[in-house]
């Protein structure tokens, strides 16, 4: 499966970091900076850096931005997405994001869930991520009620491949609920 994160930062470069290292997967990434992303190849975390137009190579995308930013990449990259694809975010909130971007991607035929992975450092930036960043986290997802169920599983299979040890289903209402308390 050819898998990019978008946004190198903390998590998405652990992710991309423990995807090349645990995974048969192949791993390939966007940033804004481009320092961020010769350290990725440098370091053997992405397999390549690619172009907004490449998207649609990808068979998944993981999004790894601030919410906002994360809602605007995907409308503006809407069309670009491989029909078929999953695209998932990393962010700590899920009902806006959930409900901003699910039906535009739902149109081109992609599926999205809306994902937070319960884990961090107090710092940020590619520098500071790790291969283990995941290990015995928990991994939160809000698919919706049509979203079949075989991509669920296929995103928890990975998921506990990568190191995350519970993953988690649930609303984006329940998340933030839960998040917010």
């Amino acid at each position: 499966m050819n898998i990019c994160v978008v946004g190198l930062g903390l998590i998405g470069g652990s992710f991309c970091k423990t995807i090349s290292k645990r995974t048969v997967h192949s791993c390939f990434g966007i940033d804004a900076n481009e320092d961020t992303l010769n350290k990725a190849i440098n370091d053997g975390s992405i397999k390549d850096i690619i172009t907004l137009s490449r998207l649609s190579e990808m068979d998944m995308t993981i999004v790894c931005l601030h919410p906002k930013q994360t809602i605007e990449f995907i409308k503006n990259n809407a069309d670009k997405f491989k029909t078929g694809s999953i695209v998932i975010d990393s962010c700590g909130v899920k009902g806006e994001i959930v409900s901003s971007v699910s039906d535009v991607l739902k149109e081109k035929g992609v599926t999205f869930i809306g994902c937070h992975p319960m884990a961090g450092r107090e710092f940020s930036g590619y520098d500071f991520s790790l291969e283990n960043l995941f290990d015995n986290a928990s991994f939160i997802s809000t698919p919706s009620e049509d979203t079949p169920r075989e991509i669920v599983e296929n995103l928890k299979e990975l998921m506990q491949t990568i190191g995350f040890k519970k993953f988690v289903v649930t609303t984006p209402q329940e998340h933030d609920r839960i998040i917010s308390y």
